[in-house]
């Protein structure tokens, strides 16, 4: 989760949590949510579709790169975006990794 970036472009962060294993930040000037997500996608699902009705805005759910597929598949119709992260070296990197 990047929260440095949308502080950087002066955005208010709020941390958040979709359960305890589920932390994430509340981008407010964009209405949006962006979760961390490094396993149990069926219980990350069954999460949202308790939260999805607090009106919580947009859903982005970051998730390991070698681990997309999976979310996908358990996330598909619950969140807004899938983004892929991944470490290169000790840079954390995120979206997709064939684009320079």
């Amino acid at each position: 989760m990047a929260s440095w970036t949308y502080q950087a472009k002066g955005l208010s962060v709020a941390f958040v949590s979709l359960t305890d294993a589920i932390p994430g930040v509340f981008i407010d000037a964009l209405n949006r949510i962006e979760l961390v997500i490094t396993g149990d996608f069926d219980a990350a699902a069954l999460a949202l579709e308790r939260r999805r009705g607090d009106a919580i805005g947009e859903v982005w759910a970051l998730a390991p790169l070698q681990l997309v597929g999976e979310a996908h598949n358990s996330l598909r119709g619950r969140v807004d975006r899938l983004v892929p992260w991944w470490i290169d070296g000790t840079i954390i990197k995120f979206g997709n990794p064939r684009i320079p």
